[in-house]
């Protein structure tokens, strides 16, 4: 998000926080109306959040220049899914109107 300040999986890591934080709220809801669908969102936090720990450092995490080419990768894929998932969420709870 900040080209020059090599924070980014701060960032990350706190949108993924925020992001799962909503699904949190919205789990009742989501494991009545698409167990499925919930089950691949868990899946994609813990696929990001696999990544995230191994760059843990101290209370936050390394520099973003230091994630090996491989876990970019790892990162983009996942998030991407997730992030298709997560699109999915107001369909799957009737909230698109």
């Amino acid at each position: 998000e900040d080209r020059y300040s090599h924070t980014d999986l701060w960032d990350l890591a706190a949108n993924v926080e925020g992001s799962a934080y909503a699904v949190d709220l919205l789990r009742p809801a989501l494991t009545e109306a698409d167990p499925d669908l919930l089950a691949e969102i868990d899946a994609g936090f813990a696929e990001v959040d696999a990544v995230l720990v191994t760059y843990e450092a101290g209370d936050g995490y390394v520099a973003f220049t230091e994630v090996s080419q491989a876990d970019l990768d790892k990162l983009k894929t996942s998030t991407a899914a997730l992030s298709e998932h997560l699109s999915q969420v107001a369909g799957a709870l009737g909230l698109e109107g």
